[in-house]
């Protein structure tokens, strides 16, 4: 017996809060095309599509992370806009993280309510403690100190004798003495 499928869609509109679409498929699973008795499968899906999106500045290549009654990670954008799509109406919590860096805020706690979240954004700040701009991570990582501005003792700050910061002196960049 040839098993006849055919598929109906009827869009629905309903009122929560704000219009809302959603489709409702139903499909005819009959094996027999002309009996009056028919099965059919309903899916309905019903969710609340929010996002929630924000800047982090001068964060290039962060991690964001959203937990709470969903979670997720995204890595924000060359102009340092991260976006989480999708949301259901709900608590979170915002936070980013990058090696080197601190953030203002740390975190955000944010409730989803029937509305898109704009705006949750943040300051990038590097971690360096002896404040000659380099992060202490890379400082750490090379040949200079955290925790001294001149390793050297040569009255040039280590950030300046390492202008591109990637933790060693490369041609062209100032002669320590």
């Amino acid at each position: 017996m040839k098993k006849i499928t055919q598929k109906y869609y009827i869009k629905f509109l309903i009122l929560w809060y704000l219009l809302s679409n959603f489709t409702v498929r139903l499909e005819d699973s009959s094996t027999e095309p002309e009996i009056a008795t028919r099965a059919y499968t309903l899916n309905v899906v019903c969710s609340n599509d929010y996002d929630i999106s924000g800047t982090i500045a001068d964060g290039i290549d962060v991690t964001v992370t959203l937990s709470g009654d969903d979670s997720s990670t995204t890595t924000t954008l060359g102009d340092g806009s991260y976006l989480f799509e999708h949301m259901t109406n709900g608590s979170y919590t915002i936070t980013p993280s990058k090696s080197s860096y601190r953030f203002e805020p740390e975190s955000l706690n944010l409730i989803v309510d029937n509305l898109d979240i704009e705006n949750v954004n943040f300051t990038m700040i590097v971690i360096d403690a002896d404040s000659d701009g380099l992060p202490d991570d890379i400082e750490n990582a090379g040949c200079t100190h955290w925790d001294n501005p001149d390793s050297d003792n040569d009255s040039i700050l280590d950030g300046i004798e390492d202008a591109n910061h990637n933790g060693s002196q490369d041609p062209g960049e100032t002669i320590r003495r």
